[in-house]
């Protein structure tokens, strides 16, 4: 069976007769780096985003029906997410979503994903997703009304067109004789399955994934290791692999009455989500030379994701830094921040996670 292109991963179907009720059509997969038994993060907060977005949908529908029009289109701000138990990868979600706001102004849906584990099932996920009347953006220059976007911590050199793949890097390295094609092999195979089939990603030089090779290499020194930590981050290009147009067409054209049709909004608001989630939790981990091995337990608690652009290109290159902004109590909170190629922030993240050293001998 072909494996999945990721608007295929993040799709669902309708349960006739339940409004509200959806079951994926492919089970959320593992990343690759944690455990093959666990599914990755980003996989269910995607599934959320197809979900509300076809809520939305529904009820633009029904309004146009009745004959009311929308004041202004609604556009995607916000998901809020509680991890509430461990997500296995392989098998199903049933998703279970409920409007708790639907004015002109504003859409709220609130949606919990299910999963039956050793014939129980269990919520694994609660979210709220908001959207929000948008209307035409107007440039001001009054102090205060003026369009901001933060600047990335690390300027993203080379140029884009100049950045090297990952695989690049690791050929040249095997070429010096500084790694061991079959360690890289090895390892590639498993950590950079999921990843290198939904998108595509250029590596950004004085960056700790960048000199690690993300964990490849242990030997070599974080070029960032005097800054503070906070100031520390691991950075890429990135955008999503083929275009988000054509991957949607295979929902919209489909004879399935109960296959949610995708947008390419929803498909691209889903991929940041998606891709954002990616090494959010472990950051301190990362900037500081350790690895996963080094932990007795490290997971997700909780998420935010803020859309500044409401419609942002997932298949156009993006830059993304990933920064720890507190750690404490065995709780991380880190931020993930996407810049588009005029440097204008797009989408960004924040989420608690849990990370538990090694017990001491």
């Amino acid at each position: 069976m072909t494996p999945p292109t990721f608007v295929e991963l993040v799709s669902l179907r309708r349960v006739a007769g339940r409004e509200g009720e959806y079951t994926t059509v492919h089970p959320p997969e593992p990343y690759g780096h944690v455990s093959d038994d666990v599914a990755y993060g980003g996989c269910v907060q995607a599934s959320n985003i197809i979900a509300a977005f076809d809520m939305l949908s529904r009820r633009s529908t029904s309004s146009a029906k009745s004959g009311k029009a929308e004041a202004s289109p609604l556009r995607l701000y916000s998901l809020q997410g509680v991890y509430l138990g461990p997500t296995l990868a392989g098998v199903h979600l049933r998703l279970s979503a409920e409007v708790l706001r639907s004015t002109k102004s504003f859409f709220t849906v609130h949606i919990r994903t299910y999963q039956t584990q050793r014939d129980k099932e269990r919520i694994t996920f609660a979210a709220t997703i908001d959207f929000m009347a948008t209307p035409p953006e107007q440039p001001r220059q009054e102090e205060g009304f003026q369009r901001v976007s933060a600047v990335p911590l690390v300027q993203p050199t080379p140029r884009l067109e100049d950045a090297q793949t990952l695989e690049e890097i690791a050929e040249d390295r095997v070429k010096e004789g500084t790694l061991l094609r079959e360690v890289w092999d090895a390892i590639y195979e498993v950590l950079f399955l999921l990843s290198r089939r939904t998108g595509e990603t250029k590596e950004v030089p004085g960056t700790a994934h960048h000199a690690t090779m993300h964990g490849c290499k242990t030997d070599v020194d974080n070029p960032q290791k005097d800054r503070h930590i906070t100031k520390r981050c691991i950075a890429d290009w990135n955008r999503a692999r083929g275009s988000i147009v054509e991957l949607c067409k295979s929902t919209q054209n489909s004879k399935d009455g109960n296959l949610v049709a995708i947008s390419p909004v929803a498909a691209s608001c889903a991929y940041f989500a998606f891709y954002l989630d990616s090494g959010l939790p472990y950051v301190p981990l990362i900037t500081s030379g350790l690895h996963l091995a080094d932990t007795s337990h490290a997971t997700s608690l909780e998420v935010a994701v803020r859309f500044i652009d409401p419609e942002p290109k997932a298949d156009e290159w993006h830059y993304k830094e990933i920064t720890s902004i507190a750690q404490r109590n065995e709780r991380t909170t880190s931020q993930a921040h996407s810049w588009d190629q005029n440097g204008n922030l797009t989408v960004y993240a924040t989420q608690v996670g849990l990370i538990r050293p090694l017990p001491k001998l």
